[in-house]
């Protein structure tokens, strides 16, 4: 889920601002974090936690979907282009995790 398009305040008139953290809490081992995993730490927590045995293969059939998706949305004018290049823009990070 892609939060970091949308920004907010915490009080009416105040700054506006960004979150820069996942949506979901990733457990791995016995602490959960908000925090972008690496690659490794990702890999790690799909094979132990989710019982992946390729997670390299999922990410990257993942990543594919994301770019099939960008691609749709420059077709499709209920997709604003403004809310379409924040999400390229979001997405562009993830994807090195299929690389």
């Amino acid at each position: 889920m892609t939060t970091s398009v949308y920004r907010y305040t915490r009080y009416q008139g105040g700054p506006e601002l960004e979150d820069k953290t996942l949506a979901l809490m990733l457990f791995a081992g016995k602490h959960g974090s908000k925090a972008y995993p690496t690659v490794d730490e990702l890999h790690d927590f799909g094979r132990r936690i989710c019982g992946v045995s390729q997670p390299a293969r999922v990410l990257e059939r993942i990543a594919q979907a994301m770019q099939q998706t960008l691609l749709d949305a420059r077709q499709d004018a209920r997709v604003p282009a403004s809310l379409r290049q924040k999400m390229e823009a979001a997405w562009q990070p993830g994807l090195h995790y299929a690389r």
